[in-house]
């Protein structure tokens, strides 16, 4: 799959996804509240290896538009993929704004994953937002790709 972001202003944006089977799908979107948060997923999805986070569910045919209903997916199944990218995609977005640090982020996550009787993933480390940045995947400050690959390995900038 390519998931093509393309600039329409400063505050939109259009998001397009091809997937390998040929369909297509596009959205344009208020960049201020998704384009950053995008991105975050697409690291975090990339550093673990989630074949079945935002992105992979997109892969596997889910419909865009169904996946950027942020009303009917408050209450993503904290036991899926998808689930638990948006779990740390959302206190790491807090991070990559300058509102908080990475180890806040991590006491915060460690709290939030005690709550349910677990424990938080081994690959979210202090070092997980500068490797973010450096494979491509994190947003302002960091090398954004203009254009991205999903496999079923998971995403890679392309």
């Amino acid at each position: 799959m390519h998931v093509l972001f393309t600039k329409l202003s400063d505050l939109r944006h259009r998001v397009e996804v091809v997937r390998a089977d040929g369909t297509r799908e596009k959205a344009e979107l208020d960049t201020r509240s998704f384009l950053t948060h995008d991105f975050i997923h697409y690291a975090v999805e990339a550093i673990s290896g989630m074949t079945w986070g935002f992105f992979g569910t997109l892969a596997a045919g889910a419909p865009l538009r169904q996946l950027n209903d942020r009303e009917a997916n408050a209450t993503w199944d904290p036991d899926s993929q998808i689930g638990l990218a948006e779990s740390i995609a959302g206190p790491m977005l807090s991070v990559m704004k300058g509102h908080s640090d990475a180890e806040a982020l991590l006491t915060g996550l460690d709290g939030m994953f005690s709550a349910t009787g677990k424990l938080r993933p081994a690959w979210v480390t202090s070092s997980t937002r500068s490797t973010a940045n450096t494979t491509g995947c994190g947003p302002p400050g960091g090398r954004l790709p203009s254009r991205a690959s999903w496999s079923s390995s998971g995403p890679t900038p392309s």
